[in-house]
Formats: structure tokens, C-alpha cells, sequence
């Protein structure tokens, strides 16, 4: 194994801290369903957690943080795929190691570093 310059390990550390906010997110948002599920078991009504905002925060946070999961996984397949190719592997083989058309991987590789994938997320 040759060492090579650092841009794919630094793309890999910005995908890992991605991950990790969204698991913070993701917590913060257990925390609060949590706390919901406290309140309902006093007799709370779902209005009252919907009025106090522990409901819409709840939301928000979990949106946010299947956003950044989104991202990342973008980031992920993207630095990977471009990585396979500079290695001089095809299309048609990085799509096979990733379970999608070769189509598709010439779409990942063509579409901007940072863009956001568009339609059903893809893992």
C-alpha cells in the first residue's frame, strides 16, 4: 500500500463528523420523545406538546438529522467512487460493490462534491 496524499482521508473525517451531527441530533431528538412520552403518561394532551414546541423540536431535529445522514452518504459515495476510478477501476465494477447501475455511478461521479442528492435517498 502506497501512501497518497490526504484529500480522500480528509473527505472520510468530513463524512465522520457529518455522521456525528446527525447522532447528536438524532439524540437530542430521543431526548425529547423521551420527555413527550413522560408528559403523556402524566395525561398530558398531544395539543399541549404540540403548543409547548416539544413536538415541532422533536421533528425538526430528526429532519435535520436524516439531512446530514443524506449528505454524508452522498459525500461517502462520492469520494469512494471517484477514489475506485482513479484506481482504474469501471463503472460497471463500482456499481456492482455499490448495488446500483453503472449508470448510476457516472451520475454520482459527474454530480458536484457538495450537491445534495435529489429523490429517495440511496444508500
Amino acid at each position: 500500500m502506497t501512501p497518497i496524499d490526504d484529500v480522500d482521508a480528509e473527505a472520510l473525517e468530513a463524512v465522520a463528523d457529518r455522521i456525528d451531527a446527525a447522532a447528536t441530533e438524532e439524540h437530542a431528538a430521543a431526548t425529547t420523545v423521551r420527555e413527550m412520552a413522560a408528559e403523556r403518561r402524566k395525561g398530558r394532551p398531544w395539543l399541549t406538546l404540540a403548543e409547548h414546541g416539544s413536538l415541532r423540536s422533536a421533528l425538526d431535529r430528526i429532519g435535520k438529522g436524516v439531512q446530514i445522514i443524506r449528505s454524508a452518504a452522498a459525500r461517502l459515495r462520492r469520494t469512494a467512487a471517484m477514489g475506485l476510478a482513479a484506481e482504474g477501476v469501471s463503472t460497471r465494477r463500482i456499481g456492482t460493490l455499490f448495488g446500483v447501475s453503472h449508470q448510476r455511478v457516472s451520475s454520482i461521479m459527474a454530480r458536484p462534491d457538495e450537491e445534495e442528492p435529489e429523490g429517495p435517498a440511496d444508500a
